[in-house]
């Protein structure tokens, strides 16, 4: 309970603390903007400034529309994709892993029914391709089987860019 509400004043802080840091970087861009492309203009080589306008922009302004394109995408992608877990478990007394990838999707209805498609991929893995947090998790307690919920990571990372904002 402290430590989750610890994280979640943390989060906030560190929040703001982008905020205000993106406040001061785009006063100081936009300051040197001003002044670099007025000299270049004047003094030095005016085919350059189309350049400089680019190389100045305010580089949040592309990563907040790349990141609305992405959650829209997200959004649509939600809308179909019900599951994606990968599992990993780890073969008896040996250092080979199995990696079990599972999707399961809303394809359409049939005859008022919804249809659904669920796909299975499993594949051998050696511990030098497994993921750093599986090795992790079976080094601090021998814990042979690791699931990752895409879905739910894919959310958090999504909503955690969005405070950032």
């Amino acid at each position: 309970m402290y430590q989750d509400n610890l994280t979640k004043v943390l989060e906030k802080v560190f929040a703001i603390a982008i905020q205000v840091a993106l406040v001061v970087w785009e006063q100081v861009l936009a300051w040197t903007y001003s002044n670099f492309l007025t000299w270049i203009r004047k003094s030095m080589i005016p085919m350059l400034e189309e350049s400089v306008k680019l190389a100045f922009i305010g580089v949040n302004k592309i990563i907040y529309k790349i990141l609305d394109t992405v959650k829209e995408a997200w959004q649509k992608v939600k809308q179909v994709l019900l599951e994606m877990v990968v599992k990993f478990e780890r073969v008896a007394s040996s250092t080979a892993w199995k990696k079990k990838s599972t999707s399961t999707i809303f394809k359409k209805f049939e005859a008022n029914q919804p249809v659904f498609v669920k796909r299975e991929i499993e594949e051998d893995l050696d511990w030098d391709n497994l993921p750093p947090e599986v090795r992790k998790a079976w080094l601090k307690g021998s814990q042979d089987n690791y699931k990752i919920d895409v879905m739910e990571i894919r959310n958090k990372e999504l909503e955690a860019l969005v405070m950032e904002q």
